[in-house]
């Protein structure tokens, strides 16, 4: 009877500290595909501009306010 020893397998390298890593250093993240998101986005922006008029217009209507009790306040001195 001929018995052959059984077949080793390759050897595997191992590996190192050394050894370069191909995942190592910074990486890009991969974009996110866009979503449904973009029409609601653009109507909050939309709002906080009209709210930003809003407060503008109301701003401006205080200082002219301010600007004519000073300007009493003055005359009565």
């Amino acid at each position: 009877m001929d018995i052959d020893p059984p077949a080793s397998a390759p050897p595997v390298p191992k590996k190192t500290i050394l050894s370069a890593n191909t995942h190592a250093g910074i990486t890009k993240p991969a974009r996110q595909p866009r979503g449904k998101g973009r029409r609601a986005q653009r109507l909050r922006k939309e709002k906080g501009a009209e709210r930003a008029e809003e407060v503008h217009a109301r701003t401006e209507r205080k200082v002219e306010r301010s600007w004519g009790r000073g300007k009493r306040k003055g005359e009565r001195n």
